[in-house]
């Protein structure tokens, strides 16, 4: 988890810098205390202080500079600017040059910008050069109920800290609409030159506008206690992630913390650099988001983050998302901590970086996704990747291309559940489902689990894990890419649907259908199990610890590698390696004689009591004729010698 600055520590230093703008504001303003109406006189107007008892009005054309608050708005007062108004209709433009002090400072009061839409801007340059930077739109701590309503703003602030728009004092709303903010300044430990900054019990909104930062850590937004709304706008953070305290703080498209509240909808988010998450919410942040398109560059880069504990979870709620992810360890989707969610609902995912997973729920975290495309095509990056997390997915599709790249991998105690879903991988020992380690599980109900490279297991629990799945077609086409693998404690279970049989099949050489072997365990009801390929078993039981629950299988059929084959393995191909150590084996063997070796090689194991009633036809390994038999057990007796 990349943890952000605490809170009290940013509004102090913040309240800080606000205060002591404030002095030299009291130094400053008997100066220059004017208001009425601003109409083009060939000169740039200076600084306007605006009172209760003087509106201001600034009509097209106008320029107003000064090196301290080109436009001031005192409590209870408003300023009007109308582009359009006026002998000389056109853009409106506040310069505040070399200073450390906002174009426009909204202290309580109301600020129009352009209120009837017209065709002109109104644009606000900051070009701060002090240590404490400066801001584009400023509604400040200390004044209640500041308002800027602006259409068609042009922001751009340069130097130290330059927030575009910051929106702090209580009951505070800035709203913008077909606007746009551009911020290019470096920063202070790891507060960057964000486009867009809210504080607790304030308000931002902001509507078909572009939001850009090229400075250090500067995040697009940052709601920090307060409230967002952001429709149609398109973000993009460019600068670099900045070192601070052991931390990386990269510039991120939206970030939401301290119990901030953002909604999102529609526009496109993306980050160029490492650690620039595309959109966060970290402890008691809400973020609810739909049809936006995110796209991270950088490594670490995630699409969506969330990240809390029990006591301050956050949660992130998301529809109809496109993200995209290129970075090392850039993830699609990341959820941390108990009680923390994020739910992807007709969504889609795709990464390509090394080790860049799909979705990642993280200790505790817990991850829903319906509907939804994942796919990956890094080295060892899994489509869902549960580690300690719990992953529910349904009616999901989930691709792998890159080696060692699982389709859903459960690890550290964590869960995984598929229902109705499909998972397919085609990299070398890339396993369709895997769960690893004490207390791991995943599930699948009415699933498709395909996998096309060497190796690739369909389904396998090792390290004392559980795999089970219900109603699940599992196909293999691989050398060695065994359908099912219990191993190491492991447990797998073979279960019917409601409406579907659980079919095991594998196709390639070496790979059988079920492999059980240094303690592992399946038991299966239900099932059937084909393994066609050369020197595949059917099931496969390796060492002494070993083991398979045969009354569990009731109406399980192993079928055939061949359907012409004779003997035993016509109906049940079954190897079973166990009980003795090999060199044992070997003694034994050399004192077998011929006929003796080759009636064991087709006695049927005496534990296989379970049920098929199944017709099978084959040939009598004694006389050779061609054989019906109605049971297991009509089977079994004329096999026996």
């Amino acid at each position: 988890m990349i943890p952000d600055l605490p809170m009290a520590r940013r509004m102090a230093y913040d309240r800080q810098r606000l205060l002591a703008t404030v002095s030299l504001c009291a130094l400053v303003l008997p100066v220059s205390a004017l208001a009425g109406t601003l109409s083009p006189d060939g000169n740039p107007h200076s600084q306007q202080s605006v009172n209760p008892a003087d509106p201001l009005i600034v009509q097209g054309g106008v320029l107003v500079q000064s090196g301290i608050w080109p436009v001031l708005v005192n409590s209870g007062a408003t300023a009007t600017f109308l582009p359009e108004a006026g002998a000389q209709p056109g853009n409106i433009t506040l310069n505040a040059n070399g200073s450390s002090y906002p174009p426009l400072d909204v202290r309580g009061g109301t600020a129009l910008i352009n209120p009837n839409q017209s065709a002109f801007d109104t644009i606000l340059n900051s070009n701060g050069t002090t240590a404490t930077g400066s801001y584009g739109i400023l509604a400040p701590f200390g004044y209640t109920g500041s308002t800027i309503e602006g259409y068609r703003v042009r922001i751009t602030t340069v130097g130290p800290l330059n927030y575009g728009v910051f929106a702090g004092g209580s009951g505070s709303r800035i709203t913008l609409r077909s606007s746009s903010i551009t911020t290019s300044g470096a920063n202070s430990n790891a507060n960057g030159a964000y486009g867009f900054l809210i504080y607790p019990n304030a308000t931002g909104e902001i509507y078909n506008s572009t939001i850009l930062t090229t400075g250090p850590a500067g995040s697009g937004v940052v709601v920090t206690g307060g409230g967002l709304t952001a429709e149609n706008v398109a973000i993009e953070t460019q600068g670099p992630a900045v070192l601070y305290n052991g931390y990386s703080y990269g510039a991120m498209g939206i970030n939401v913390q301290s119990g901030g509240v953002a909604t999102v909808t529609d526009g496109s988010v993306r980050t160029l650099q490492d650690y620039g998450v595309g959109m966060r919410a970290l402890s008691r942040s809400s973020l609810t988001a739909s049809g936006t398109v995110v796209t991270t560059d950088g490594a670490q880069a995630h699409g969506v983050y969330a990240a809390g504990s029990s006591s301050a979870a956050a949660t992130a709620s998301l529809t109809g998302l496109t993200i995209s992810t290129g970075g090392t360890h850039g993830y699609g989707l990341r959820v941390d901590g108990a009680g923390s969610t994020l739910g992807l609902v007709n969504g889609s995912i795709a990464t390509t970086g090394l080790y860049g997973h799909g979705a990642l729920p993280y200790v505790g975290g817990q991850l829903t996704l319906d509907g939804t495309g994942l796919v990956t095509a890094g080295t060892a990056a899994d489509g869902i990747y549960s580690y300690g997390g719990t992953a529910n997915v349904t009616d999901s599709s989930v691709g792998t291309t890159g080696q060692t790249s699982h389709g859903v991998n459960v690890t550290n105690g964590g869960a995984g559940d598929l229902v109705a879903s499909m998972v397919s991988t085609q990299g070398a020992g890339a396993f369709g489902l895997r769960a690893a380690g004490t207390g791991s599980a995943v599930s699948a109900t009415s699933t498709t689990v395909v996998t096309s490279g060497d190796d690739a297991v369909g389904v396998s629990a090792q390290d004392e894990a559980a795999a089970s799945i219900a109603g699940t077609a599992v196909t293999t086409t691989g050398a060695g890419a065994h359908g099912v693998l219990a191993v190491q404690s492991g447990l797998v279970e073979l279960l019917p649907g409601s409406t579907e049989a659980t079919v095991v099949d594998t196709t390639g050489a070496g790979a059988h259908g079920a492999l059980v072997e240094s303690g592992g365990t399946l038991n299966g009801t239900d099932a059937t199990i084909h393994a066609r390929g050369a020197g595949s078993d059917g099931l496969s039981l390796q060492e002494a610890t070993g083991g398979f629950r045969v009354d569990g299988l009731v109406n399980a059929p192993i079928a055939p590698a061949n359907p012409n084959e004779v003997g035993p393995t016509s109906s049940h191909r079954i190897c079973r390696r166990l009980s003795t150590p090999r060199r044992s084996r070997r003694r034994r063997s050399r004192r077998m004689s011929a006929s003796s070796r080759a009636s064991v090689r087709h006695r049927r194991p005496r534990w296989w009591t379970a049920r098929c009633d199944q017709m099978g036809a084959s040939r009598s390994p004694r006389s050779g004729r061609a054989t019906t038999y109605r049971s297991c057990e009509a089977r079994r007796a004329a096999l026996r010698v």
